[in-house]
C-alpha cells in the first residue's frame, strides 16, 4: 500500500534538489529563453525538472511525471498512475530580475486528487508542505488559516490584473475590491496563497493558470483548513484559482463567479 509519508519524504528531497540549483543559479543575471507564450525560461528551470524528473524516474518508476518546461500537460490529470506535478521555478521572472519571491511547486496526484505537496522558497528561507489529511506545515510548524467572516475586514490579494481588465468583468471585480477591508499588492501566485493557509491573508484569487501553478497550493490552503477552487466554483484543475480561509469562499464567489469574458471595461482600463 502507498505510503503518503513516504512520498511526502521524496517530495522533500525533490525540493532540496531543486532548491540547491536555484541558489546556485539565483542573482547571477543568466539571460532567460522566451518561450512561445512569451514566458521566460531559464537554464536553471531546465536543469530542475531534469534532475527532479531523474530522481522520480528510479524512485518512483511506475509513477508519472509531468513538468512545466520537458512535459507540459494540460487540463485535468487523465493517467491512471500516480502523477509528480513540478514547476522548477514559479515565477521565472522574479528569478530573473534578483528578485526572491521565486519557488519550486511539487505535487503528488493520486487517483485524480493532489495528496503530497511541497511548496519552497529557498530564497525567502520558507518551505509549506501538506499531505491530504494530515494538515499543513511551513517549515515544519502547522499551519491553520484566519477565522475572519466578514468581506470588510478580510485582507485580500489578486494576481493577474492584466487578466481580470481584458478577459473579466472588471467592474464587478472592482466592487469586490471595494468590499474587502484591505487590498494587498502580490508578487505572484504562491506567496499570496500560502499567505492564506498561514492567516496573513484571509483570500488570494488569480484569473489564469495552468495545473502545476495550483494543485500545491490549493492541498496546502485546504489542509491548512481553508478552501480552493476555480473562480466558477469547481474543484482546481487550472485556469484559475481561488484560496481562502473557507468562512468567505461562498461571499468571494458571488462576485468572482459571475466574470464574464471579455466585459465592457471602463476606458481608462483599456490598453
Amino acid at each position: 500500500m502507498r505510503q503518503l509519508a513516504d512520498d511526502l519524504k521524496l517530495a522533500f528531497h525533490l525540493a532540496d534538489t531543486a532548491d540547491a540549483i536555484s541558489l546556485r543559479c539565483f542573482g547571477r543575471g543568466d539571460p532567460p529563453t522566451i518561450k512561445d507564450d512569451n514566458s521566460p525560461v531559464t537554464a536553471a528551470d531546465l536543469e530542475i525538472e531534469q534532475q527532479l524528473e531523474s530522481i522520480i524516474r528510479t524512485q518512483r518508476p511506475s509513477d508519472a511525471v509531468f513538468g512545466e518546461e520537458l512535459a507540459g500537460c494540460e487540463g485535468e490529470i487523465t493517467v491512471t498512475a500516480p502523477t509528480w506535478l513540478i514547476d522548477p521555478i514559479d515565477h521565472t521572472r522574479h528569478f530573473t530580475r534578483g528578485d526572491p519571491n521565486y519557488g519550486v511547486l511539487i505535487t503528488l496526484i493520486v487517483d485524480g486528487h493532489a495528496s503530497a505537496a511541497v511548496v519552497s522558497a529557498p530564497s525567502l528561507g520558507l518551505r509549506w508542505s501538506a499531505v491530504r489529511g494530515g494538515g499543513a506545515m511551513l517549515n515544519g510548524q502547522r499551519m491553520s488559516v484566519s477565522t475572519i467572516s466578514d468581506l470588510r475586514g478580510a485582507h485580500l490579494a489578486l494576481a493577474g490584473h492584466r487578466e481580470w481588465v481584458q478577459q473579466h468583468d472588471w467592474v464587478r471585480v472592482v466592487r469586490l475590491m471595494n468590499q474587502v477591508g484591505y487590498l494587498c499588492g502580490t508578487p505572484g501566485g504562491f506567496l499570496p496563497a500560502m499567505q492564506v493557509a498561514s492567516a496573513q491573508l484571509d483570500a488570494f484569487a488569480e484569473p489564469w493558470g495552468a495545473i502545476w501553478d495550483h494543485a500545491a497550493l490549493a492541498l496546502i490552503v485546504e489542509e491548512a483548513g481553508g478552501r480552493a477552487s476555480t473562480l466558477s466554483g469547481a474543484a482546481p484543475s487550472g485556469g484559475s484559482l481561488l484560496v481562502s480561509n473557507g468562512v468567505l469562499h461562498d461571499a468571494l464567489l458571488e462576485y468572482l463567479s459571475r466574470t464574464s469574458q471579455n466585459a465592457e471595461v471602463p476606458n481608462e482600463t483599456r490598453n
